[in-house]
């Protein structure tokens, strides 16, 4: 597999994006692991694999963590060219990644490690509507809509944000219409966070949307937007998200390399811990007790992921 243009965000997007912990001098060590461990992915799983990096690093000192967070088609394309460890997603796997991961001798296993949501914004002081239904999205972000709404703003292509927006708001009305889904082609394509945050706070009336992890910081220079999805008006929250009711919900998964550890007891207890009850019940996942469990079991049976299509 091709190794992605990691560096082609702006040295801005990469600061925010990239966060390289070498844990020597931080905490006790209670171990002897001297690895490393690499991980790529999704920036939506950034604030969660930062927090896991922190943990690690306490009790871990003289084994570095990196943490690169640029997309998830990127981590996954790492994972697979065993130029990472670990990758954090915001969608499933494709059958042709899958595929390409098989190729290369590499059969990642699935985990989900917190529940998330597509979350649209827009400027709190802007006057875009509270709400809107699947097919008000449908017409402001599908490629048929160019030139007749207000702007919006997506992450570029390489993002499973993007994916599963498509995916959940454009998808099923694209289907109906015998059209393939895809962005209006005039729309704003951003290659990060920030520059997304940026996009939609200069341009009047605009529409952003990115993950919910990501959103919440903003809030009180955006607001966020409630979709409707024939059920009435719902508005991301915590609780609506775990609970599944917010139409855009979605989890996050980490794939990992098992044969990994076969070299590196490191990349092993990392996500040990990374899946452990003791971390993501107290990490803000949104999971319940028994799917945290299915996680924890996940990574101990080293399944091979099955693809999405």
């Amino acid at each position: 597999m091709r190794v992605p243009p990691l560096f082609r965000r702006s040295t801005v997007a990469a600061a925010l994006a990239a966060l390289v912990v070498l844990s020597t001098g931080c905490g006790n060590d209670s171990s002897t692991l001297t690895g490393s461990v690499r991980v790529a992915g999704s920036t939506t799983l950034l604030p969660l694999m930062g927090r896991a990096t922190e943990a690690f690093a306490a009790d871990h000192v003289l084994a570095p963590v990196n943490v690169r967070m640029t997309g998830t088609t990127d981590g996954i394309t790492l994972l697979c060219d065993q130029l990472a460890d670990i990758a954090g997603a915001s969608r499933p796997i494709t059958v042709r990644e899958l595929r390409g991961c098989a190729t290369a001798g590499v059969h990642p296993t699935q985990v989900t490690v917190t529940r998330d949501a597509v979350v649209l914004f827009t400027d709190a002081k802007g006057n875009a509507p509270a709400c809107l239904a699947l097919g008000d999205l449908y017409q402001r972000f599908a490629s048929g809509a160019a030139g007749t709404q207000p702007p919006v703003v997506v992450p570029d292509a390489s993002s499973g944000t993007r994916t599963m927006f498509l995916e959940k708001a454009v998808a099923p009305l694209a289907a109906v219409e015998g059209v393939d889904p895809a962005i209006r082609r005039d729309a704003h394509v951003t290659n990060s966070d920030q520059q997304m945050l940026a996009e939609v706070l200069r341009l009047p009336g605009a529409i952003g949307f990115a993950g919910w992890q990501t959103v919440r910081p903003w809030l009180g220079k955006v607001r966020v937007i409630a979709v409707n999805a024939g059920d009435g008006c719902v508005s991301p929250s915590a609780s609506s998200i775990a609970g599944g009711t917010y139409p855009l919900s979605r989890d996050l998964l980490v794939y990992a390399n098992p044969d990994a550890g076969l070299s590196s007891d490191t990349v092993v207890a990392y996500m040990d811990m990374l899946t452990s009850p003791d971390f993501l019940s107290t990490a803000d996942t949104g999971l319940s007790a028994d799917e945290i469990a299915a996680a924890q079991d996940a990574w101990a049976q080293r399944a091979p992921a099955t693809a999405a299509a």
